[in-house]
């Protein structure tokens, strides 16, 4: 599996949301299990601090799945 780092809106968490080898997101729900409001409304970010990061994503990252980060 691999996942990207997304976030809902602007100002919110970044999650780990499930990509394909390409890099397109084809979950609407994140590992810890948040969904979207909307089917497909994941934004993909670039240039955030890894500190925002959902703390419920990164434990199931270290101890349930094994997934690869796609980075750019």
């Amino acid at each position: 599996m691999f996942a990207r780092y997304a976030q809902e809106k602007s100002g919110q968490r970044l999650h780990l949301v499930e990509a394909d080898s390409n890099t397109k997101i084809v979950s609407n729900k994140a590992i810890c299990g948040r969904t979207c409001a909307k089917q497909g409304s994941w934004r993909m970010t670039i240039n955030m601090p890894l500190a925002n990061l959902c703390r419920n994503c990164i434990r199931e990252m270290q101890f349930y799945k094994p997934i690869h980060i796609v980075e750019f």
